[in-house]
């Protein structure tokens, strides 16, 4: 992971990381990250293959954007552990592998995640924050109001800071909101 000052925040070798696109049955986890798009989570199957596939030991990270998909997962798993988590940065994937931090920022999640994970990631140095689950639930809804505004920018083909000086752009971000 690099960082918006260009900075190398994370190195992790690739060797050491497990990505996969489906979990293989029988393994322990202490943590399982869903990084998915809300819809995907929501999709007919998903959940209840990842249900069947940990235990209910296993915390299931939900790293989404959205707002809906963390109640929906605890309503299909309710015997499982389920943490709200949300990135307060925009994170992209340069190449494989190699993500860059554009701001400053972490990650917010809800109190539940597995000490072992949470100081496995703070050594990494990455930011990572836990909160109850009132407060992240409002952190959750600021991120989305915020990422509301990229459709808009994304569409007008205009650098950030011209896109939100435009009264008319900031009208159709303000109609999103609506």
């Amino acid at each position: 992971v690099t960082s918006f000052d260009n900075e190398e925040v994370v190195h992790i070798s690739v060797d050491s990381v497990r990505v996969v696109e489906s979990i293989p049955r029988g393994e322990a986890f202490d943590a399982v990250f869903v990084t998915t798009k809300c819809a995907a989570v929501m999709s007919d199957g998903f959940l209840e293959n990842l249900g069947e596939s940990v235990s209910r030991e296993t915390a299931i990270v939900m790293v989404q954007n959205g707002v809906r998909s963390l109640d929906f997962t605890r309503e299909k798993l309710p015997s499982h552990r389920i943490v709200g988590s949300v990135f307060s940065c925009n994170v992209q994937e340069i190449e494989d592998f190699h993500f860059h931090r554009g701001m400053k920022g972490g990650l917010f999640c809800e109190e539940g995640l597995p000490e072992n994970v949470f100081e496995a990631l703070i050594s990494s140095r990455l930011s990572v924050e836990r909160h109850p689950p009132a407060v992240f639930r409002s952190m959750m809804w600021g991120k989305f109001v915020v990422n509301m505004n990229n459709s808009v920018n994304a569409l007008s083909g205009l650098p950030l800071r011209d896109q939100v000086s435009n009264p008319t752009l900031r009208k159709c971000v303000a109609l999103c909101m609506e």
